[in-house]
């Protein structure tokens, strides 16, 4: 063996593909050559996030070869990279990202999700002569003479994937890696003999192409129809996508198939596992003579289709089985299957799963017949499979004319090749197939030009230079399209992570006098210590991370919210100093004191905590499993209360009160500037209750598993009703009816390695959860609003002139009649506001534009000398707006200043109703 990729005798290759090693420590089923990412987070740490270092002059080639080029793909930016990533990992399961970078592989990295969620589940049904899907995938072992095993079937139809119309069901899914290695080859040697452009793109590891230039989903037949909009990951730009094949309406760029590089290598004496059994070469020199005049095919019964009309292969066969011969006695067509391909196909149109039903054919399997033993024939009839077939190539080079059948799949070469030229074309449907051959016999000097003419194009287009020539083109000229993909040179992330410890060192040192600290815990990266009714943690290996909790602490402004640990800073020794929590985690509560009423109690506390640290500085944690919540028990019961804009959301009494903590990966908005490591540009609402209550529940059935009925069919269907609530095409497509299937869902997607990747769209929130819950807990909590009329009503002339001088006030004070959580009065006064100012809005800035207002909106509360109740009730209507939003902040001096000059306004105590979650008002009063 001289690398990875190939071997040099056929023996140490075939030793080798009976070796399995796992290639992924974290997926023990992953057994490939190479390094494959089954997650998100392993792709993004795999994948080369560098530039080019300097610009390179366009790659000069031959124009022979010409592309139409998607114009999805023209003038992409950076983020196409991860769409794409996304759209082939979450939808198509598997793919190849790779990156070219100085002539050289950069970047080789293989993907396949290890928890694959289908968004056609709800297709897979079977014919109802079948008792269930077992019975009939048990149907199919036995035509095909295999032994059948039930528990090798995968249960959950929603984690089979497709190839188009084909189903895989396997349980365990072996992750093989047919093809990479070829690919791999394939690609260094064409950096290593020929000048290439720095580009990134990404590989397709089946056959059927998988982007579609319309916006719809690829595999038509799953979804019965070929213009079903994407259901997800739908973006306006992709990086390029390389397929084996291509097909009109698809944006899949045609490359050299892995059975073309097996085949150029194999005449060097290169084996590639996975094919090193397959017939590449063999002595085509019959004199054309000597040759039978009669159309010969073998193949396996592969094709959409599972009946003579609809299988083409099948057809042939069937036509072949009638026999029809000339005088002489010679068959025209002498076509037979050599294996059944039975696999389940889910057919455009089909209510049920189909496969090819042996008994109903008319003819049986013949033997088959290598590449030399069809030379021996002067044509040779080409049918499509799945796809192309991907011998099409090698049998160009066998001296016989090759009647091509034809095809909506286009091969890399398919355009450089002529009717009547290079093949003679027969119909789809096979009508004319016997007449075809008819017309070779009368014309049989003319087929043996064209079986020449097919013989020189193999040589000039399909060896080893027409194949690296076509890839240099083809990259060549996708790389003027797409242009040049920049990433920062240092991470943002990085930077500002630096910048937050400088900050915390800087502004958060607590000068408590700590004199004896006891030693709590240690673990393998954390000493915990107590003093003084305080913790301090300290830790070598994670010191920035702690210093984040300080960070994420003050600059998100969690001091003022309920149910978040407050930390006071770090000690001169970089020692975070937090509050003492007494009580036992999420994860204990669990195994030990299990109530639903009580964990309905505890999600809607956390999620009204999380909504309010949300809106107030973008607060997401990132990290929120049971083991990062603290459960103390109160004395006596409270009504937990939490006071979001005009309502005050009231829940039940409870004892519990849960306390979150560890805010080391947490994301939060502050200077005008995201701050956090997990998806660090998005906020995404749901995902820190989305993480709860899956690991919560994965938790809960783990710890108590050896309990026997521990959960009674009433709380079985609340966990079922509380996982249905985040269904969306992006992480379960189909709401769950069964305790069992929901269970087997959550157990293999309550990682946090899982957790984190899953996309979430923001069309709920964390209130509409709260809400969702009541449904099943109807007295969970109470709202009550704030008295609006007399207060409001009796102010509502007008707002003055001078608050709609600022266009960002403007824009951003009439966004909000958009937003649901405006009711009743005080929407109503909004609106009269506007009416009577006669404004016309235009919102054209974005919302990042109305940091940049802060100090602004704070001298704007101080341009009226005079004091005017209505304006300055106006006035703190406008603050406690931008402090529901996270927006306004106000200095020390300030907040000073302000406190003297109203202190003996009695509007105060209005206003504070109206400032919701408004830290501004705490501290004035």
């Amino acid at each position: 063996m001289t690398n990875t990729d190939y071997y040099l005798s056929k023996e140490d290759c075939d030793k080798a593909s009976r070796e399995y090693k796992n290639s992924n420590s974290r997926y023990r089923n992953f057994c490939q050559t190479y390094f494959t990412a089954g997650d998100e987070e392993q792709f993004d740490k795999a994948r080369d996030w560098s530039n080019s270092r300097t610009p390179k002059d366009e790659v000069k080639c031959q124009t022979e070869f010409q592309f139409d080029i998607w114009n999805g793909y023209v003038s992409a930016e950076a983020d196409s990279i991860t769409n794409t990533f996304a759209y082939i990992f979450h939808k198509l399961k598997k793919g190849i990202y790779v990156r070219i970078k100085d002539n050289k592989i950069a970047s080789f990295l293989p993907f396949s999700k290890a928890k694959f969620v289908n968004e056609w589940s709800e297709k897979i049904r079977v014919h109802p002569k079948y008792k269930d899907t077992i019975e009939f995938l048990k149907h199919i072992n036995e035509m095909e003479g295999r032994h059948f095993n039930e528990h090798r079937v995968n249960k959950f139809t929603d984690e089979w994937y497709a190839n188009n119309c084909l189903i895989r069901y396997e349980f365990p899914l072996s992750e093989g890696d047919t093809g990479t290695s070829h690919m791999k080859n394939m690609l260094e040697e064409l950096c290593q003999n020929r000048h290439v452009p720095d580009l990134e793109f990404f590989v397709n590891r089946r056959d059927f192409p998988l982007l579609k230039r319309d916006g719809t989903e690829p595999y038509e037949h799953m979804f019965d129809s070929d213009n079903v909009p994407l259901l997800s990951h739908n973006y306006e730009k992709y990086a390029p996508i390389l397929s084996s094949v291509s097909k009109k309406n698809f944006a899949d760029l045609p490359i050299p198939t892995i059975d073309d590089w097996a085949r150029v290598k194999l005449y060097e004496g290169a084996f590639f596992s996975k094919t090193q059994n397959r017939q590449y070469s063999g002595n085509f020199s019959v004199p054309w003579e000597d040759r039978k005049p009669t159309a010969i095919f073998r193949g396996g019964s592969t094709g959409a289709g599972t009946t003579i009309d609809t299988n083409p292969r099948l057809k042939a066969a069937y036509i072949s089985s009638l026999n029809e011969r000339d005088c002489l006695g010679i068959p025209y067509l002498d076509a037979g299957i050599t294996d059944w391909n039975l696999r389940p196909r889910k057919l455009k149109g089909e209510k049920y799963l189909q496969t090819i039903e042996i008994s109903n054919l008319p003819f049986s399997l013949v033997s088959k017949l290598s590449p030399e033993e069809q030379c021996k024939y002067r044509y040779i009839l080409h049918i499509e499979g799945h796809v192309c077939a991907f011998r099409l190539s090698l049998e160009l080079s066998m001296g016989s004319t090759i009647l091509l059948v034809e095809s909506e799949y286009k091969l890399w070469f398919f355009h450089l090749l002529k009717p009547y030229e290079h093949y003679v074309p027969v119909k789809k449907d096979l009508s004319d197939l016997m007449d075809k051959i008819k017309w070779c016999r009368e014309n049989d000097g003319k087929c043996k030009d064209i079986a020449y003419n097919a013989k020189i194009f193999f040589e000039k287009y399909l060896n080893k230079n027409g194949i690296l020539d076509y890839l240099q083109s083809l990259l060549s000229q996708t790389k003027k399209a797409v242009g040049e993909l920049l990433y920062p040179e240092k991470k943002p992330v990085h930077l500002l992570h630096e910048q937050e410890c400088d900050w915390v060192k800087k502004n958060c040192i607590f000068k408590h006098p700590f004199e004896k600290k006891r030693l709590i815990t240690t673990t393998k990266n954390t000493e915990i210590y107590s003093c003084d009714g305080y913790i301090i943690k300290y830790s070598k290996e994670k010191k920035a991370e702690l210093l984040r909790d300080v960070f994420v602490f003050v600059q998100g402004g969690l001091k003022d919210i309920p149910n978040f640990v407050n930390i006071h800073g770090i000690d001169k020794d970089g020692g975070v100093i937090m509050d003492k929590i007494d009580g036992m985690t999420l994860l204990d509560w669990f195994k030990k004191e299990y109530n639903e009423t009580e964990f309905v109690s505890i999600l809607s506390q956390i999620a009204l905590a999380l909504h309010i640290a949300q809106n107030k500085s973008g607060f997401v944690h990132n990290d929120l499993m049971p083991w990062n919540v603290i459960i103390q028990k109160r004395k006596d019961t409270f009504e937990p209360e939490y006071n979001i804009f005009d309502k005050v959301y009231r829940l039940r009494p409870t004892r519990l009160y849960p306390v979150i903590i560890d805010y080391g990966k947490s994301h939060i908005v502050a200077d005008n500037r995201h701050h956090g490591f997990i998806n660090p540009f998005k906020m995404q609402s749901l995902r820190d209750i989305l993480m709860l209550s899956f690991s919560s529940i994965s938790s809960l059935v783990c710890v108590r598993k050896g309990e026997k009925s521990f959960l009674k069919p009433k709380e079985e269907q609340f966990l079922i009703n509380l996982v249905n609530f985040f269904c969306q095409p992006t992480i379960m497509p189909q709401k769950f009816h069964s305790f069992t299937k929901m269970r087997h869902f959550i157990a293999t997607h309550s990682s946090f390695s899982i957790l984190t990747c899953l996309n979430m769209d923001d069309s709920k929130n964390n209130l509409n959860f709260l809400q969702y819950m009541q449904q099943f807990h109807h007295n969970a909590f109470s709202i009550q609003e704030p008295n609006w009329n007399r207060p409001v009503q009796q102010k509502a002339k007008k707002l003055p002139t001078l608050l709609f001088k600022n266009k960002l006030f403007v824009y951003y004070f009439f966004q909000q009649l958009n937003d649901p959580m405006l009711e009743g009065d005080f929407r109503n006064y909004l609106l009269s506001a506007k009416k009577s100012e006669n404004i016309d809005i235009h919102p054209v800035q974005m919302d990042d534009e109305i940091y940049l207002s802060k100090k602004r909106m704070t001298k704007l509360l101080h341009e009226q000398e005079k004091v005017d109740m209505s304006l300055i009730e106006e006035k703190f209507l406008l603050s406690s707006i931008f402090s529901y939003r996270g927006v306004f902040e106000i200095s020390k001096n300030d907040r000073k200043e302000l406190s003297d000059y109203y202190e003996k306004i009695d509007v105060f105590k209005i206003m504070h109703n109206l400032a919701n979650t408004s830290t501004l008002f705490d501290l004035l009063f």
